[in-house]
């Protein structure tokens, strides 16, 4: 509504004119150069919300009390008008003074129903700003809380897990525990293959994040081998980052049944790492980063032949956005692999930044793979892929590097 549009708005305007008179003065200093926020007014000891909306010019839209309010804001003089509608005519005229973070004046009904009575005709108010939560960029009031500044990584070190003996065709698990004060950010074989026989089906961050768990697999048909057993792995290890959290996404596998299951990271997060964890008998043939980083992927496949399911589980390691500028994702060239073929990738480098997880990717789930190795530099990766079927089988590497103190 516009207020010359109707008579009661020209009266308005005389009482808005006389008004601003006697308030009227000298500039507060401290005056705001917009009010256009939430507030929450009490008039008369009436309390309620007050919404205001600022143009270039200084007119004021909004709502009071959820009525419409239209009028004016002056920066240099530090005072503000607006009239109150009720049913599209002019119910009160607001009047008042602003300093930072509270509006104080009168308002004056214009009529009985607004609150006007022979030995009355005006009334004290006041408006405080809404309680909203602050951060990163949020508009409170008419103050703008800056971004926080970016982060960067510390503390990488790597921490091998205990050797463990697998019995043929048994399975068996071990944790590397990081260093106190660090949690994981992934994990790496510091040979090509932990034991001959051997190999891992899965690894998976523990609950709290300090340590990462290791199960393999001996599937030796004898005990042939000098030492068959969980060796030469290690856990990845970072000073706790802000915001550390670690998401899950599971997926119930049928006898048979091939899947690719992925997990992101919430709001305001970004992914540096990743694990998977599975049930029975059911095979992590690929897990890293998807393409793009923005979440862990794992190529699953139910190898029981029997009816029945089980479950397969990804997990994500994630840390607060403003690790977003010391995080990136760097691949290698994918290579098409044919069956029993076999892909010794060449090294992938973070150059002068280290590295925090990395992943195999493939199209088909028959691979095989020795998982990551993470150079003694802490800064290349390399890994041997196999291809356990006949169609080929386009895969490669995958690794997220951060940028450290």
């Amino acid at each position: 509504m516009n207020i010359s549009h109707s008579l009661f708005a020209q009266a308005t305007m005389s009482v808005l004119a006389m008004s601003w008179a006697l308030i009227g003065g000298s500039a507060l200093a401290e005056s705001p150069a917009s009010i256009g926020a939430n507030w929450k007014i009490n008039g008369n000891g009436y309390p309620g919300d007050l919404a205001i909306s600022q143009a270039a010019d200084g007119r004021l839209t909004g709502s009071v009390y959820g009525q419409t309010l239209e009028g004016y804001y002056s920066p240099g003089a530090g005072n503000l008008a607006f009239v109150r509608y009720q049913s599209g005519k002019p119910y009160q005229v607001f009047i008042g003074t602003v300093s930072p973070g509270k509006l104080a004046g009168q308002f004056y009904p214009l009529g009985p129903e607004g609150g006007a009575t022979p030995g009355r005709l005006s009334y004290d108010w006041s408006a405080t700003l809404a309680p909203v939560f602050i951060g990163p960029g949020v508009v409170t009031g008419t103050a703008i809380v800056p971004p926080l500044p970016p982060l960067l990584f510390s503390g990488h070190t790597v921490t091998p897990a205990p050797a463990v003996n697998i019995l043929p065709q048994t399975e068996a698990s071990v944790v590397a525990q990081c260093p106190a004060g660090k949690v994981v950010s992934g994990y790496s074989r510091v040979r090509p293959y932990i034991a001959a026989g051997a190999y891992i089906i899965e690894a998976t961050p523990t609950q709290d994040g300090s340590g990462m768990r290791f199960t393999a697999y001996n599937g030796a048909l004898l005990n042939v081998n000098e030492n068959p057993g969980l060796r030469h792995i290690e856990a990845i290890c970072i000073d706790r980052p802000e915001g550390y959290e670690i998401t899950l996404q599971g997926q119930a596998l049928s006898a048979g049944q091939r899947a690719v299951v992925e997990v992101g990271c919430p709001a305001g997060k970004v992914l540096i790492g990743g694990g998977t964890r599975t049930q029975q008998t059911v095979y992590t043939a690929a897990s890293g980063p998807r393409a793009d980083g923005g979440a862990w992927q794992a190529h699953f496949r139910n190898d029981l032949k029997l009816p029945g399911g089980s479950l397969a589980q990804v997990f994500g390691i994630c840390v607060s956005d403003r690790y977003a500028g010391a995080r990136s994702l760097v691949s290698s060239l994918d290579a098409n692999v044919g069956q029993g073929g076999i892909l010794v990738a060449p090294p992938l480098s973070c150059n002068n930044w280290k590295g925090l997880s990395a992943g195999v990717h493939s199209s088909a789930t028959t691979i095989g793979h020795t998982g990551p190795s993470l150079g003694s530099n802490g800064s290349s990766w390399g890994v041997n892929i196999s291809n356990e079927e006949a169609n080929l089988a386009t895969v490669g590497l995958r690794a997220i590097c951060g940028n450290f103190q």
